[in-house]
């Protein structure tokens, strides 16, 4: 096999070269992955001028929160994985704001190493760009190893590889043995050689969104394995909150991971599920208790909330479909989606357990579309629908095929009563039937 190139310090030569076993020392580095500053928020239907700016900087700015945390914390370094920014989608503004904002850990003496994506500004040779001298940014044409020294004693060692997930090749290199705590940078860790495992004590894996749940696997002893997610989420897709890991590495090589907010724009899906005979006065005051809870819980960030409301729809009067809805939205709006952290409310619908049957009497179009929802849902699974049935392929009966699926209930009752709702929004008025 072809040895990897390999960074050592000279405190970590003689170490070896004595045969001396080196003491481990505690240290906390900020993971940060994939900013993807080019992609501002969106999903919605209509954006407030209120926060419409702020929408459009977010990602920027939960960046500037992560790094301000950093300096907080005095972390020792930072270490940053996945596409930052397309700087032909965000223009030069990005990687202007990218530089200034690593200057700043310049600044405090905290170093940065820099696993990039295939597009990041980086590799672009034509920016007036003036990276940083606390950057390491690890090649694209194989992976390299360096070394995290304090007062010249080796505490990290550090292993990546920039470019797309296909650039980990085992050929390529060989991850030594070492007494020094080991951490990998990659969008998928390379594959284990047979019989052992990669010398890497904790991956920081990129590429997902969303922060998944730091564990070392069963397969791979004491072997860490965590993806710290974008720092902003962009749409509801990306619900919850975003931002970036804070580990910390004991004496004992004990890895402890607290997971710290960085948004400035939070997605929020909210189920209520209301009794049974609710006038419109209970019905809204539901509402809106959840509402105030929610605001409360997300007080620093412009929270976007959906509401669904899961209800007997057979005992709601059809003014809850056609009047009592838009007009709490607004309300909600009116009270709560002001001021410097406002929760905007997005859409209020609701979801039906039972289609009523005020509106299966329709005898528009709303009426036989809800009538054959009806009928569906009343097959139970002796109908099975699937792409093939309905005439699609290629993309879209690949995305389709999970709502298709009649022998999962739950996603069943979910796609009849999400069309229940877009049905009856969409041709429940003359204007759009007419």
């Amino acid at each position: 096999m072809m040895s990897m190139p390999v960074v050592f310090s000279s405190a970590l030569a003689l170490g070896l070269l004595h045969g001396g076993m080196m003491s481990t020392e505690a240290f906390q580095f900020l993971q940060l992955a994939d900013l993807r500053l080019e992609l501002p928020c969106g999903g919605l239907s209509e954006v407030p001028d209120a926060f419409r700016e702020t929408l459009l900087d977010a990602p920027f700015r939960a960046f500037e929160r992560a790094i301000e945390l950093g300096i907080e914390q005095q972390v020792d370094f930072v270490v940053l994985s996945g596409q930052t920014c397309d700087v032909l989608r965000s223009g030069p503004r990005a990687a202007l704001f990218l530089e200034q904002q690593l200057q700043r850990l310049t600044d405090k003496n905290i170093p940065l190493y820099w696993a990039a994506g295939p597009r990041d500004p980086v590799w672009d040779e034509g920016l007036d760009v003036n990276w940083p001298k606390n950057i390491r940014v690890f090649p694209r044409t194989h992976a390299e190893t360096v070394m995290f020294e304090r007062h010249g004693v080796p505490v990290a060692r550090l292993v990546g590889r920039s470019g797309e997930a296909s650039a980990w090749h085992l050929n390529d290199h060989v991850i030594t043995e070492s007494p020094v705590f080991t951490i990998g940078l990659g969008l998928i860790p390379p594959a284990q050689p047979d019989g052992k495992r990669w010398d890497v004590d904790y991956w920081c894996l990129h590429g997902g969104a969303t922060a998944n749940k730091a564990q070392p696997l069963p397969e791979v002893q004491d072997v860490w394995f965590h993806d710290c997610g974008t720092p902003q989420g962009r749409n509801f897709n990306e619900t919850g909150i975003y931002g970036c890991s804070m580990v910390t590495i004991s004496e004992e090589r004990k890895v402890r991971i607290r997971e710290c907010a960085a948004d400035c724009v939070r997605y929020l899906e909210e189920n209520i599920s209301l009794p049974s005979h609710l006038e419109r006065k209970g019905f809204e005051a539901a509402i809106r208790k959840r509402a105030e809870s929610v605001h409360e819980q997300n007080p620093t960030v412009i929270s976007l909330v959906r509401f669904t409301i899961d209800c007997d729809g057979e005992r709601l009067p059809p003014l809850a479909w056609e009047q009592w809805l838009p007009e709490i939205t607004a309300q909600l709006r009116r009270d709560l989606g002001g001021g410097n952290n406002p929760l905007w409310t997005t859409e209020l619908r609701l979801l039906p357990s039972t289609i009523p049957a005020v509106l299966l009497d329709n005898e528009g179009l709303l009426g036989d579309f809800l009538r054959s929802l009806n009928a569906q849902h009343e097959a139970n699974n002796e109908q099975r629908l699937s792409a093939e049935t309905l005439g699609l392929t290629g993309p879209v009966a690949v995305s389709l095929g999970a709502y298709l699926d009649w022998n999962q209930p739950a996603i069943r009752r979910q796609t009849l009563q999400e069309a229940a709702w877009l049905g009856t929004r969409l041709l429940g008025t003359e204007e759009v039937v007419g």
